[in-house]
């Protein structure tokens, strides 16, 4: 009967081995992955912060319109006046509204 020699090696010895040069190997790509995440990440911040700036500009532009119609409107005539006071009223808090969201996203980010 013929005695065969087998190759014998440890288990643990080959996992960390195999370990390591998959991690050695994907390091590059979690690398870039996570710096790609965080561009993602300050460009919706951007977006977000352009569109709080955008929807200022137009409550603002709402605001000043809806003054205008209040002090344009005769004295006189207490219920269109009352509700042009109160129209002007919902836009600057909606402004304010907008204001403060806005520097809560500028003082996160």
């Amino acid at each position: 009967m013929a005695v065969v020699n087998c190759i014998g090696f440890g288990g643990m010895q080959v996992d960390r081995a195999v370990t390591q040069e998959v991690l050695e190997r994907l390091e590059p790509l979690g690398i870039e992955a996570a710096l790609r995440a965080m561009e993602a990440r300050t460009q919706r911040h951007s977006d977000k912060h352009q569109q709080l700036e955008n929807s200022i500009k137009q409550a603002q532009y709402e605001a000043t319109r809806a003054h205008r119609q209040y002090d344009a409107v005769d004295p006189n005539n207490r219920l269109v006046a009352g509700e042009l006071e109160r129209h002007w009223n919902e836009t600057l808090i909606q402004l304010r509204d907008l204001e403060i969201e806005l520097d809560t996203l500028s003082t996160d980010g």
